[in-house]
């Protein structure tokens, strides 16, 4: 009887613990800008993100008042952070471009006539639900094989 007692309160605990609605599930979109640029880049392959490693878990990130950055258990990433924020990157690209723009590995037979590399160096939530990125990108020429440009986000 005192064995069946401890498993139910077990039980209980988990349960209580499970609740879906305490954790918060967010997905990764790109921005909504609606601005247009002219296509510089024809067909790119854009490399896996690079992201802080606190920034590459399942928990978002954010910074609090005393610059300390923080995890929050309770709020986490529908998919993995290097994956969705690759993915949407290459489609933010492509839509404010007009070029083709898709993320490692290139799925298509033909070679992107460039490759573009994003390292980003600071990744956190933002008061009022947004979620600020800054680093750097790097575009190479595929054809030419030449030496790399870049700019910062």
């Amino acid at each position: 009887m005192r064995l069946s007692l401890i498993s139910l309160a077990s039980l209980a605990v988990l349960a209580a613990c499970s609740n879906p609605m305490s954790t918060g599930r967010y997905l990764i979109d790109p921005p909504a800008t609606g601005e247009r640029v002219p296509d510089r880049i024809g067909t790119a392959e854009l490399k896996d993100v690079s992201l802080p490693e606190y920034a590459s878990g399942d928990e978002v990130a954010w910074q609090s008042g005393d610059g300390a950055v923080r995890l929050d258990s309770k709020k986490l990433w529908a998919d993995d952070p290097q994956r969705a924020i690759t993915n949407s990157l290459a489609r933010a690209i492509s839509d404010i471009s007009g070029a083709t723009v898709i993320a490692e590995p290139r799925p298509l037979s033909e070679p992107p006539r460039r490759r573009i590399e994003v390292r980003v160096e600071k990744a956190l939530a933002q008061a009022g639900g947004s979620y600020r990125m800054t680093g750097r990108y790097f575009v190479s020429d595929d054809r030419a094989r030449r030496g790399q440009s870049g700019a910062q986000l």
